[in-house]
């Protein structure tokens, strides 16, 4: 929910302090890489091709924000809050949100490879064509949380609740993944087939000996 008005700001780097707040903003080609401050609070902004590569938010707390064609990579956002948090077609290789909480979050059309959401949880959260191989989930409560065509090769879910979690229409090749954790999960026949598979699970005909 974003206001018909947003007030254009200059984000700068070297005038970003911990426990700042900038509200009601729009923020166009901001340079923040190497960003390192906590307690960031931001309402209600947008942010449009923002480089926060390598940038170290401890505890920031974000809340209807919506992220467009922003570099993120190899960021560390470590205890996260966000909600109603939106990110398009943005750049998220090796981005890190581990033990953080967002809700109402929605990822589109990004590359994510390499991403971390460790012991994190995601309520009303939607992935939507985003490259997430090698991601990893570890530990966290991924409960309802819908994947619409991504890749998610390789991807990390050890430990990880997926009760309700659509998973259909997505890669699930090498995925590390346990009975415990697929427990609840929504999959596509073949999907299933597949990670019956990686268990071990010989699946045969009944004429095939």
């Amino acid at each position: 929910m974003l206001p018909k008005q947003l007030a254009p700001t200059a984000l700068q780097l070297d005038t970003i302090r911990d426990e700042d707040e900038f509200s009601a903003f729009l923020s166009s080609g901001a340079e923040l890489a190497g960003l390192a401050v906590e307690h960031l609070r931001l309402t209600q902004g947008h942010l449009q091709n923002a480089n926060l590569s390598s940038a170290h938010l401890l505890s920031p707390r974000l809340t209807d924000i919506k992220l467009s064609s922003c570099d993120l990579a190899n960021a560390d956002w470590f205890q996260t809050a966000g909600r109603c948090v939106q990110m398009d077609d943005c750049r998220l290789v090796g981005f890190a949100a581990n033990e953080s909480h967002w809700q109402d979050f929605c990822i589109e059309h990004s590359l994510c490879t390499a991403v971390q959401f460790r012991f994190a949880t995601l309520k009303r959260t939607i992935f939507v064509d985003c490259d997430l191989r090698g991601a990893n989930f570890q530990g966290s409560d991924l409960a309802g949380v819908r994947f619409r065509k991504c890749n998610l090769e390789g991807a990390q879910f050890s430990g990880a609740k997926l009760q309700g979690a659509d998973l259909r229409g997505c890669s699930l090749i090498d995925i590390k993944i346990g009975v415990n954790e697929l427990a609840g999960a929504i999959v596509e026949h073949f999907q299933a087939a597949y990670l019956a598979s990686l268990m071990g699970v010989v699946i045969k005909d009944e004429h095939e000996p």
